[in-house]
């Protein structure tokens, strides 16, 4: 079997935009503006664009009001970085009510969440649920399970019914959802001792206009008996304006005839 190896891909990553999020940093957890947060439940400061959960006062969420920008402002990434993780769970909000709120024994409102679980600073592999609430009926949707650490970014997309959750630049899970509108949101369930800290939080657009392909005349390949070598000049996504600006470019595909072979996540 032959491999491929991306090569020359570092010299290109200047040639590609960055992805735009509309809002990164925390709610001021302890009076959380009105006009930008739905909070339910208890959070705490937890210093510089971060939000605490800690176990003396129970599970908390924070649901985004403002429009995310984008073709569909129901279609989104959040993210969150991971800072402190004494045994609880983190949440992204999905397609959520504004009374959203996750709880150990079950939920509030409507909403999709995706619940990490983790032990004390990520020690052993982490578990990931996905769950739906219906008015307050919690149903599980999938389950797995995958190695996360301190200081990663925690991100979820969401488009149509397509949902992927991220390690980093590592997918870790997609499948289907059933809901299709409401608004995005973070929040966390601490353990029976546990501390959380997450922050900054991330809200951005779900981009639909693809970038240009590579140029063909770019292309550079070497081939030995078991691997393959492939170097190109990268491309730049559309400038555009919001709500339709470029977000940045994800990756590389590479396919021969209609199979793909492999594909190279290049930004986080």
């Amino acid at each position: 079997m032959r491999r491929l190896v991306f090569a020359g891909l570092l010299s290109a990553l200047t040639c590609l935009g960055q992805y735009q999020y509309d809002f990164t940093g925390a709610p001021d957890a302890s009076a959380p503006d009105p006009a930008i947060w739905a909070a339910n439940g208890t959070g705490r400061p937890g210093g510089d664009q971060a939000v605490q959960f800690y176990y003396t006062y129970g599970p908390g969420s924070y649901i985004y009001f403002p429009t995310v920008s984008g073709a569909n402002a129901n279609d989104y990434e959040v993210a969150s970085t991971m800072d402190v993780a004494n045994d609880g769970t983190f949440i992204h909000y999905l397609r959520a009510s504004t009374d959203a709120l996750a709880t150990s024994t079950g939920g509030t409102g409507s909403y999709i969440s995706v619940e990490l679980y983790t032990g004390y600073a990520f020690n052993g592999p982490s578990t990931i649920t996905v769950k739906q609430c219906v008015n307050g009926s919690v149903t599980t949707l999938a389950s797995t399970t995958a190695t996360g650490s301190l200081g990663m970014k925690f991100r979820t997309v969401v488009w149509g019914t397509n949902l992927w959750v991220f390690f980093n630049s590592q997918r870790v899970l997609a499948m289907t959802i059933p809901f299709t509108t409401g608004h995005p949101g973070f929040g966390g369930i601490p353990g029976q001792y546990g501390q959380l800290v997450m922050g900054p939080i991330q809200f951005g657009p779900h981009e639909v206009t693809p970038p240009a392909a590579p140029s063909v005349a770019s292309v550079r390949s070497s081939i030995l008996p078991n691997q393959i070598s492939l170097q190109w000049q990268g491309v730049s996504d559309d400038p555009g304006t919001s709500p339709n600006r470029g977000t940045g470019v994800l990756l590389y595909q590479i396919w021969r005839g209609s199979t793909q072979l492999n594909s190279e996540i290049l930004l986080e």
